[in-house]
C-alpha cells in the first residue's frame, strides 16, 4: 500500500495512545519516546508480516542497548503499517478493481490518494511537529526538483546491501533474485499535486464519508486528536473506545487492530505467550485481504457486497 502520508499517521497516533496508556510495556515507552523518527520510518516500511517477530526477537534479546530500542521502536512502526494496510486494502481492492486488473495502471488507487489528502489537512495542518514539508504538493513547490535525485540515492544504498556470495555458482539468478526485491517507486507525484490542487469536493465526500474511512466523532479519533493537541480528554474510557472501534470507521478500527498487536507484543516479551501465539495474534499467516476479493474484481455486484460486508464487520473478528 502506497498512501505514505496514512501510514504516518496512523503510526503517530498509536505511538500517541501508547504513550498514554499506563498499560503499555515500559520498554516500548522507552523507545517510542527516545526513537520517534525510528517509528516514522518503521511507519512507512513494506513486507513487515516476514520481518517483524524477527525483529521484536533481536530488540528483546540485545535489550536495553540502544540499537534494542531503536529497532523496537522500529517495530512499533512496523506493525501500525501492517495495521493500515489489513484494514484498508480490502477497500481499495474492491471499490478501484481497475488498477488491480489492467497491466497498464501502475500506482495507488485515487481512493489511497484522498485519503492522503484529507489526512495531510485533518491532521498536520497545525500540527507542532509537523513530518511533512509545509504545502508539499502545491503547484510548483521546490521540493519536487530533488524527487529522482532522492530515488536514484536511496536505490544506489540500497544495492549496496547487495553482494554476492560464496553460495552463488550463477550470477543470473543472483540479479534475477535483485531485480525482483528492487524498492520500485512507482508513485506518480503529479496525481497527488494534481489532487491537491484541484480537490474534487464530492470525491472526497465519497472517499471520506460514504466508505467510512475517517470519523473524527469516534471516540478513539477524538481521544487521538486531544493527544495531539497535547491536551489528552480524560472523559474518554480508552477501553471502551477500543471496544467501541470495532464497528466504527476504518481509521479507527486500523488504531484498534495495532493496539491489539501492541498487546500480544507486551505478551511476548514478558514471556506470557510464545513465538507460535504471538504469530496467530499477529495474524501472520493471513492475507492482508480476503482472497475472495481477488475472485470478484470483475463481479460488481458481488464487490458490492463484499464493500458493504467490509464497512460492518472488517476488523471485528480481533
Amino acid at each position: 500500500m502506497s498512501e505514505y502520508i496514512t501510514h504516518m499517521a496512523v503510526n503517530d497516533d498509536c505511538r500517541n495512545l501508547a504513550l498514554y496508556a499506563d498499560t503499555t510495556l515500559p520498554e516500548i515507552k522507552i523507545s517510542l519516546q527516545e526513537h520517534l523518527r525510528a517509528s516514522q520510518l518503521g511507519a512507512v516500511t513494506s513486507k513487515g508480516d516476514r520481518h517483524t517477530i524477527d525483529l521484536l526477537v533481536e530488540s528483546k534479546k540485545d535489550w536495553p542497548s540502544r540499537t534494542a530500542k531503536r529497532m523496537l521502536a522500529f517495530f512499533f512502526g512496523w506493525r501500525s503499517h501492517i495495521a493500515a494496510d489489513r484494514q484498508l486494502k480490502t477497500l481499495f481492492r474492491l471499490l478501484e478493481p481497475e488498477v488491480y486488473l489492467t497491466e497498464e495502471v501502475d500506482g495507488p488507487t485515487s481512493i489511497s490518494i484522498y485519503h492522503d489528502l484529507f489526512v495531510l489537512r485533518e491532521l498536520y495542518s497545525s500540527e507542532a511537529i509537523n513530518p511533512f514539508v509545509d504545502n508539499m504538493l502545491a503547484a510548483n513547490h521546490s521540493s519536487r526538483n530533488i524527487q529522482q535525485l532522492f530515488v536514484g540515492l536511496w536505490q544506489n544504498s540500497l544495492l549496496r546491501l547487495h553482494a554476492f556470495t560464496a553460495q552463488d555458482s550463477q550470477p543470473e539468478s543472483w540479479f534475477e533474485q535483485f531485480l525482483s526485491d528492487r524498492q520500485k517507486f512507482y508513485d506518480d507525484v503529479e496525481r497527488y499535486v494534481e489532487a491537491f490542487n484541484n480537490l474534487d469536493n464530492s470525491k472526497m465526500k465519497y472517499v471520506v464519508q460514504t466508505h467510512r474511512f475517517y470519523n473524527p466523532q469516534d471516540p478513539l479519533i477524538r481521544l487521538t486528536r486531544s493527544l495531539r493537541q497535547g491536551q489528552p480528554d480524560r472523559s474518554i474510557d480508552l477501553e471502551t473506545a477500543l471496544q467501541d472501534a470495532k464497528e466504527q470507521s476504518h481509521y479507527a478500527r486500523a488504531l484498534r487492530r495495532n493496539w491489539l498487536y501492541l498487546q500480544a507484543t507486551s505478551e511476548f516479551w514478558t514471556g506470557k505467550i510464545d513465538t507460535a501465539a504471538l504469530q496467530e495474534r499477529f495474524e501472520d499467516a493471513d492475507p492482508h485481504a480476503d482472497p475472495e476479493v481477488f475472485e470478484v474484481l470483475e463481479d460488481p455486484e458481488r464487490r458490492e457486497e463484499l464493500v458493504e460486508l467490509w464497512h460492518e464487520q472488517g476488523g471485528q473478528e480481533l
